[in-house]
């Protein structure tokens, strides 16, 4: 095996170990994905679906923050156009309303990348 594919072994190990171990705030920062939203948009996002969303319940060890991994019993679903079309931004993630707060995940890897709060 080569240096260059030893390497690469390396670090595809330490990013997945990494990945497993959403409690390090630095590890977190570099593998959550950027959603820069203004404050403007947050508080449209949060007009637009806090009043039609249902709430949903988490189970009780769920923790509500950037970076952790949203439970299968919570329903995520896809923004809403008039939101999508407004924050093209927003287009590749899906949502859920829970305690009050739309969390904004990565819908793959059901990853809280925003919470928004009204």
């Amino acid at each position: 095996m080569t240096n260059i594919a030893v390497i690469l072994l390396l670090l595809a190990g330490t990013a997945a170990a990494a990945a497993q171990q959403p409690s390090d705030g630095k590890v977190i920062e570099r593998l959550t994905p950027k959603l820069e939203l203004s404050v403007a948009a947050r508080q449209a996002i949060y007009t637009s679906i806090g009043n039609t969303a249902s709430r949903q319940t988490v189970p009780p060890t769920f923790r509500i923050a950037i970076g952790e991994i949203v439970p299968v019993s919570v329903k995520l679903q896809p923004l809403p156009d008039t939101v999508t079309e407004f924050f093209p931004q927003t287009r590749d993630y899906n949502y859920a309303l829970v305690e009050a707060r739309i969390l904004l995940v990565e819908p793959r890897g059901r990853m809280i990348v925003e919470i928004i709060t009204g």
